[in-house]
């Protein structure tokens, strides 16, 4: 897909910056610069709980992706996609108000459901008074931290750049400061990092919450929209969009984080707390390096296909997606090289010698989860299109090839075999995806 795609291609789109274009850059690469120091300062200090405490750590932090992916990314996806086809028809404050109001409910319902089922676990499985601490401070952080991510996506596509920043980069300083303060008073465990991170996805949450409900409340007093057609609207919309994202979702969740319970089940809970170390560094890096660029163009990509029907407008949206999958391959390539490189004396600075022992697999790793970012990146092609259908066979191959790839790695190879399993998963992922956008653009073409 990325065949015939030349510099001139895109020159048009970067002689269009504006000045406001420039200032949402600027925030944004300030806020990925800040995370990106903050976030290793952070691992650094988590990585002083030890192997086997950073592997309860990695662990719940897996249930993240996974809860996210079966409650609130299908929200979280609408809300960027529609934001602003409901926007063009002055219907901006409903959709505020209705994803708000879907988002606390879920909460409301899910957090004492939750609650009870873990009293229900302690009494008959008898759990032990500590297992049970870091159950249910795990269950408040992965819940309030995920009703966060559709919020500060919201807030992403509507461009309040500022924002987004400050609540990127202010969470991360809080966390730090918290980590720092605790690990000096009485020491840290997974179970304080974790309560740590608690209070300050509450508090994160709460704000979001009052933000966006300001700016509902604005848009609601001019009284232009029907509140009788927007249930109908969201109904169809929301449950066609959505319920196809709740699998492809999972499916997901076991392409990037199965790894780590591959190698609890065949290895050991120490070499969880190694891998993730690593998974955890090439992240933050990949991270914070390529998100800037998709946060600036994602908002201005779904403007472009807000109408399918303007055809020039959506195909400048096109190439603003090739524009961030070559993006993503710069990066893939050069973080791969920087790690095998610098990659022992990264991990030097930010761990302990336990950590740095299988430093040879920090380029494998990171190459393995650029290429998954690569594949997400071109399936923006479908999702522009409405057409996520596509990816179900790519995403089922995927998550097929991921299980044996990474159980079959870890018991015959270890941590090297999970390592190049995950780039081999990825990179079929990639080379599958290929195939489902051209023959999507091939049915479009013909359709006009």
């Amino acid at each position: 897909m990325l065949v015939g795609k030349s510099i001139k291609d895109f020159l048009p789109l970067l002689q269009s910056l504006n000045r406001r274009h420039l200032s949402e850059i600027l925030w944004l690469l300030f806020s990925n610069g800040a995370s990106l120091i903050l976030g290793f300062a952070i691992i650094k200090i988590v990585a002083t709980i030890g192997t086997t405490e950073y592997g309860k750590y990695a662990l719940v932090l897996s249930i993240v992706p996974l809860a996210n992916a079966i409650i609130y990314a299908p929200i979280d996806l609408f809300s960027q996609r529609y934001y602003y086809t409901f926007a063009h028809d002055d219907k901006k404050a409903f959709f505020l108000d209705s994803i708000l109001s879907i988002i606390n409910l879920l909460l409301y319902v899910l957090l004492p459901l939750s609650i009870i089922i873990l009293l229900f676990l302690k009494i008959y499985m008898r759990l032990e008074l500590n297992d049970f601490s870091i159950y249910l401070i795990s269950l408040g952080y992965i819940l309030l931290f995920t009703s966060s991510i559709p919020l500060l996506g919201l807030l992403n596509t509507m461009r309040m750049r500022t924002l987004v920043a400050l609540f990127a980069s202010g969470e991360r300083i809080i966390q730090l400061l918290l980590l720092v303060g605790v690990y000096y008073l009485v020491g840290l465990n997974a179970t304080l990092v974790l309560l740590v991170f608690l209070a300050v996805a509450a508090v994160s949450f709460a704000a979001k919450v009052k933000i966006l409900k300001k700016e509902g409340g604005v848009q609601q007093l001019n009284g232009r929209f029907s509140a009788k057609q927007i249930p109908k609207d969201f109904y169809q919309l929301l449950v066609s969009f959505g319920i196809p994202l709740v699998g492809f979702g999972i499916l997901a969740w076991v392409q990037t984080n199965g790894e780590r319970w591959a190698v609890q089940l065949v290895m050991s809970l120490d070499s969880v707390g190694i891998f993730c170390f690593m998974a955890m560094v090439a992240t933050t890096i990949i991270t914070v390096l390529q998100a800037p660029i998709s946060a600036f163009l994602g908002p201005i990509i779904w403007e472009k296909f807000s109408d399918l029907h303007d055809a020039p407008k959506v195909a400048e949206g096109m190439k603003i997606i090739w524009l961030n999958v070559i993006c993503c391959c710069l990066i893939t390539v050069c973080g791969a090289v920087f790690l095998l490189i610098s990659g022992k004396y990264l991990l030097t600075l930010l761990g302990s010698s336990v950590f740095t022992s299988h430093y040879q697999l920090m380029p494998v790793i990171f190459a393995g989860i650029g290429l998954y970012y690569i594949g997400q990146g071109m399936t923006s092609v479908g999702f522009g299109y409405n057409k996520m259908v596509k990816y179900t066979l790519p995403k089922v191959i995927a998550a097929i090839i991921t299980i044996f790839c990474y159980l079959g790695g870890a018991y015959y190879w270890g941590l090297l075999g999970v390592a190049w399993g995950l780039v081999l998963t990825n990179a079929t992922y990639v080379f599958l995806v290929i195939i489902a956008n051209n023959k999507l653009m091939r049915g479009y073409d013909r359709l006009n």
